[in-house]
């Protein structure tokens, strides 16, 4: 017999269906019911069923009775599909669907959507393989707008699909679809393309393709065109990260790296050639520093700075004893050598020469002097001067 659909009625431990226009169908008791012994089909469930008449019994008895959104029977799905009854046909859609080829149900779906009030009623019960043929684009088109590109991110493969998201794509509010940016625009490689998506307006789409089509581009021509750019985004941190660090070194690059916080811009500017031509780039980020990078440059740049240069004049005097502190530790060490331990200069009262660190280098060879002048005339008295011993 038929499968038939019907909604169930519990009254104890027996169950009536009835047709969908309120006559009796069938009788049913739990074992008629498939898989669970009807403990899962709720009161007045829609479901699917075979009857059969019983000698003996007034009403027909069911068989087989599942949830209609459960049901396989090819021509019960159709049948409920193709009613108006709003209550039956979407439960039955997606597996009524998946029983045809995927053009026979691009078909029946757009015949449908022109029947029915409500489309979204159809389309999110319209199987992946349906909306994922090329030719659905009009189907597609019937999402709203974020659901759409919902969809989209869901397809493995969106080359096909490239024109009709990027359209999408141009439509959506920024910064909420970055990911599907750049799966779009992985692999294009075309610079008038890239250039196009570089200097749009829609901050996901640029960013996309920014660090590839920048690092294509000598430093210059990049820096023309991060020019060009920094005057449309909203702030320069967006775009500096996407900057080659060739571009960042280049010594007329000061408008961009104005934009890089001070403690990264000091580290660049620390490994420039000649400091003297940035003396007041340099300062300017030595003011907006923290106290730890201002240390660390003045540390990288020691060695390299000239005497009486524009950036000698900015160094603090802790970084200039700090410079000079070898040179006096090279001193002390050449004196302590003619210092043999237990001689008359270590024992006649001669200066600490483990302190002669903390001395500048005039006073230790002052002392140092004085000290040996003492070690040659173990009497204490004043050495005779040139005059007095050549008259």
């Amino acid at each position: 017999m038929a499968r038939q659909a019907g909604r169930l009625d519990w009254f104890g431990a027996y169950g009536f269906i009835y047709h969908l226009d309120g006559r009796l169908a069938a009788r049913a008791d739990r074992s008629a019911f498939d898989g669970a012994g009807g403990g899962a089909v709720l009161h007045k469930s829609l479901v699917a069923f075979s009857a059969s008449r019983v000698p003996g019994h007034t009403h027909p008895l069911a068989r087989n009775v599942k949830l209609l959104t459960d049901e396989t029977d090819p021509a019960l799905l159709r049948a409920c599909f193709e009613s108006r009854d709003k209550e039956i046909w979407p439960l039955v859609a997606t597996r009524y669907l998946s029983t045809m080829p995927e053009q026979a149900a691009l078909e029946i779906v757009r015949a449908r959507l022109a029947e029915i009030d409500d489309p979204l009623l159809l389309l999110y019960r319209i199987p992946p393989r349906v909306l994922l043929l090329p030719e659905a684009r009009d189907v597609r088109e019937r999402f709203p707008l974020e659901d759409r590109l919902t969809l989209y991110e869901s397809f493995l493969d969106l080359r096909p699909f490239q024109d009709e998201i990027m359209e999408c794509l141009s439509r959506a509010p920024s910064r909420r679809h970055d990911r599907l940016w750049r799966r779009l625009l992985a692999d294009e490689r075309d610079m008038d393309r890239l250039r196009a998506h570089f200097l749009s307006a829609n901050s996901s789409e640029w960013q996309a393709v920014a660090s590839r089509y920048l690092a294509a581009l000598s430093p210059q021509e990049a820096l023309a065109v991060i020019r060009t750019k920094l005057e449309t985004v909203r702030k320069a941190s967006i775009l500096l990260p996407h900057v080659p660090a060739a571009v960042l070194a280049l010594p007329d690059a000061r408008d961009v790296r104005i934009g890089m916080p001070a403690g990264k811009r000091l580290k660049l500017l620390s490994a420039f050639e000649d400091l003297d031509a940035h003396v007041d780039e340099i300062a300017e980020t030595l003011a907006r520093a923290s106290a730890e990078s201002v240390a660390a440059f003045w540390k990288q740049v020691a060695g390299r700075i000239a005497p009486g240069g524009a950036l000698s004049a900015l160094m603090p005097v802790e970084a200039n004893t700090a410079e000079a502190q070898p040179a006096c530790d090279d001193l002390t060490s050449d004196v302590v050598d003619v210092v043999a331990p237990g001689s008359s200069l270590e024992a006649d009262g001669a200066p600490d020469l483990q302190q002669a660190s903390d001395m500048p280098p005039e006073k230790i060879e002052q002392e140092a002097a004085t000290a040996l002048g003492r070690a040659a005339d173990p009497s204490g008295l004043p050495s005779p001067s040139p005059e007095q011993n050549h008259p």
